[in-house]
């Protein structure tokens, strides 16, 4: 019962964010679950300290659900297996070793991106007319963009990439949403069937993790902060305004040696939700007024940061080209922020 009042907090801190800032408390909230704690952490500042320390490692807050969904014979499978695999929730040298991996293939996947830029303003120019709204145009750039990557990296036909990716939903809630793991475990079921994959270590079995991730993890921030551009009227500086807006709004980590930070003490297996935008009142944070990006907790921080930070900016600097040079004259539509867990989420309106 702790634990999901833990949950609600979360969701009632994130429920009216907006662009900027969530209107959760600076202070920490801790509940207590059996003989562990689970802190809420609203001040970007002690977020810092937190994701920079040594005392706090990757948590993998589906593990307990996905369990539940098994053994009710959900068959979770495919998300279970990419969860056991992922960069997600490594450390040490195995967390090092992916993100080796990833790193060369992400700046590989940039050089095309920028190759393939005349294609897309073409692509974008050819449905121009049916693009009304923010929205439209944010999720058909990153599912075009997102389902040639994925394509590069697995040579599975865009086509059948692009099926399997109208599948997904966002994963990341307050909470274990089972039908939102089932959607998106049924995407990597279309995509890649129930064979066995490639040798863990391999080049192929490192280019399948990585297409997972961009499917499981990668998609919605980016619809997220394109569409926050559109939104608040910004017809430029796409790549800037993602360390404005934070489209991810907390990560989550469990304690691994006790520690001590701002007056909570943690112990083994305490975990902590940790704030990546600022609260209504924290001038520290990422606030309007551009504060510098070294400021901003946009893309994590420590170890953890986001492997995709590069390949991130690349994308939204390709949606501003495409937004000034196709939809130069604006768009009619409206559409409006609608939390959807840790992500920055839009509808149409």
């Amino acid at each position: 019962m702790k634990h999901f009042e833990a949950s609600k907090a979360l969701a009632e801190a994130y429920k009216f964010r907006t662009l900027t800032h969530h209107a959760g408390e600076r202070a920490s909230r801790v509940f207590y679950q059996g003989d562990r704690k689970v802190v809420l952490v609203f001040d970007t500042e002690v977020s810092r300290a937190l994701l920079t320390s040594k005392s706090f490692a990757g948590f993998d807050y589906f593990r307990e659900g996905i369990e539940h969904s098994v053994a009710h014979g959900v068959d979770l499978r495919q998300i279970q297996a990419f969860y056991d695999a992922s960069m997600l929730f490594k450390e040490g040298a195995a967390h090092h070793d992916l993100k080796r991996a990833f790193h060369r293939m992400l700046e590989d996947l940039c050089v095309e991106l920028d190759d393939w830029r005349p294609r897309f303003l073409a692509y974008f120019r050819k449905r121009r007319t049916g693009i009304d709204n923010a929205l439209d145009f944010s999720n058909a750039l990153v599912r075009l963009v997102a389902g040639l990557m994925v394509a590069r990296l697995t040579s599975i036909p865009l086509k059948q990439v692009w099926r399997a990716l109208a599948l997904r939903r966002n994963i990341f809630y307050f909470i274990y949403h089972p039908s939102r793991q089932q959607a998106t475990n049924d995407a990597l079921r279309r995509l890649f069937g129930d064979a066995a994959p490639p040798e863990p270590g391999t080049h192929a079995w490192h280019a399948r993790l990585l297409a997972q991730s961009l499917i499981v993890m990668g998609i919605d921030p980016l619809i997220g902060a394109i569409c926050a551009n559109l939104v608040d009227g910004q017809a430029e500086g796409f790549d800037v305004g993602t360390y404005r807006y934070c489209p991810t709004s907390f990560v989550s980590r469990v304690c691994i040696h006790p520690v001590s930070l701002e007056g909570i003490d943690y112990s083994p297996r305490d975990v902590c939700y940790a704030a990546l935008l600022p609260a209504v009142d924290d001038e520290n944070g990422n606030c309007p007024g551009a504060v510098a990006n070294s400021a901003s907790l946009a893309f994590g921080v420590g170890m953890h940061t986001c492997i995709g930070k590069h390949v991130s900016l690349v994308v939204l600097d390709l949606a501003e080209t495409i937004y000034r040079e196709v939809i130069g004259d604006g768009l009619g539509g409206r559409t409006e922020i609608a939390p959807d867990g840790a992500f920055l989420a839009f509808r149409n309106v």
